[in-house]
């Protein structure tokens, strides 16, 4: 769906299945030095956390006019994170956490900061596959399994956004506490929802304005042909409440911002890995010189440090060798300069085209530039 070079969220550098327990998804356990029965509130939108017990943000998100609530009751939480050890050692019983998760330290919002030095190739956190939020471990697995056919797109990101979809308003999601770590969905700083005079004003000669319109009408496409049928056709399982663009444009962007997609072999002539959300894990800011870095296993997912880590610093790991106007296209953000090693400026053949010809000096000379241009595919007089 996103038009930059890249995979749809992907996180470490590697884009942008399991089945849970009892037929309705893993349950969480959230192990920590200072918390050890969290409760949510107010279907994801408030929640302890952590490091902060009985903080919580405001307590309902708003669709359609209609504000959904929640009765206060105990939140499977966030899940069981083992902890400090060199890789490998995730199958010992943890001691307790390494990390820690705050909004003091970090670059932005909440973040995860190191509580002790560590050192490179030691293990911060491992996520088990039983608590990955995607189209093989949602409640609804067996109903996007059966309709596989029907949920075809060019985005192929359709089966994980209406699990998304479904998880996120329902009363009984063992993902309800992941969803209070969320940002809240109405201030997303996407591109696709600023206003088109603000994109083209502040973002023009970026590519982003025109990244942002392919985005928006191929979302809209996907949610008017695909998605919105499916919704319709299942009245018993999705409410009134999910067939509205706006959240799944905000879904597509939690999407594009903060899912995972697991790397296959280069030699392999597989499809893609569907993308999919990892708790935990996506709380990790990113900064182009990393030292952190998530790896994969049979059972786990592990985040490994890449570089030493003093005590007290902020855990970051990448998204990708992104340019800025990638990050702001699909994160909302850029790294200050000179900070962004990756960072380039798409030119476009046009403009090489157009600059070309204000050197030539004689007809021969610009024939010669515009067949030259012309055999390339560049459009221009």
């Amino acid at each position: 769906m996103a038009t930059a070079a890249k995979r749809p969220r992907v996180r470490n550098g590697a884009l942008r299945r399991w089945e849970g327990q009892g037929g309705k998804g893993p349950r969480f356990l959230w192990r920590s030095r200072s918390v050890s029965s969290p409760t949510c509130e107010d279907s994801g939108r408030s929640g302890t956390r952590p490091e902060e017990p009985g903080s919580s943000r405001p307590g309902a998100f708003s669709l359609g006019g209609r504000s959904l609530r929640r009765r206060r009751q105990p939140c499977p939480g966030l899940p069981k994170l083992v902890s400090r050890g060199r890789t490998g050692a995730e199958s010992q019983a943890p001691a307790g956490l390494q990390v820690s998760v705050s909004r003091e330290g970090t670059v932005s919002g909440y973040g995860m900061v190191a509580l002790e030095d560590v050192q490179r190739g030691e293990l911060l956190f491992a996520v088990p596959r039983a608590v990955l939020l995607s189209q093989k471990t949602t409640t609804i697995r067996g109903l996007l399994e059966k309709e596989h056919g029907a949920l075809q797109s060019q985005s192929g990101w359709v089966p994980l956004l209406l699990a998304l979809l479904y998880e996120y308003l329902a009363e009984d999601s063992p993902w309800r506490c992941y969803f209070s770590l969320w940002p809240d969905l109405g201030t997303l700083q996407h591109p696709m929802f600023w206003s088109e005079e603000e994109r083209k004003q502040l973002l023009q000669g970026t590519g982003v304005p025109e990244a942002v319109e392919k985005d928006l009408a191929n979302i809209s496409h996907e949610y008017g042909t695909i998605v919105l049928p499916f919704l319709e056709a299942h009245p018993d399982i999705f409410p009134l409440q999910a067939r509205s663009l706006q959240l799944y444009r905000q879904l597509v962007a939690m999407v594009m911002a903060y899912s995972f997609q697991e790397p296959v072999e280069e030699e392999d002539e597989k499809e893609p890995s569907p993308p999919m959300m990892v708790p935990a894990a996506d709380i990790l800011n990113h900064v182009a010189n990393h030292n952190a870095n998530l790896e994969y296993s049979p059972e786990f997912l592990r985040m490994v440090a890449t570089q030493p880590i003093p005590k007290g610093q902020e855990i970051f790991n990448t998204y990708g060798q992104m340019a800025n106007w990638q990050l702001v296209h699909m994160y909302g953000f850029a790294e200050p300069y000179p900070a962004n090693t990756d960072d380039t400026a798409d030119i476009q053949m046009a403009t090489v085209r157009a600059a070309a010809l204000q050197g030539v000096t004689t007809e021969a000379e610009r024939c010669l530039m515009c067949a030259l241009h012309a055999s390339q595919g560049i459009q221009g007089t």
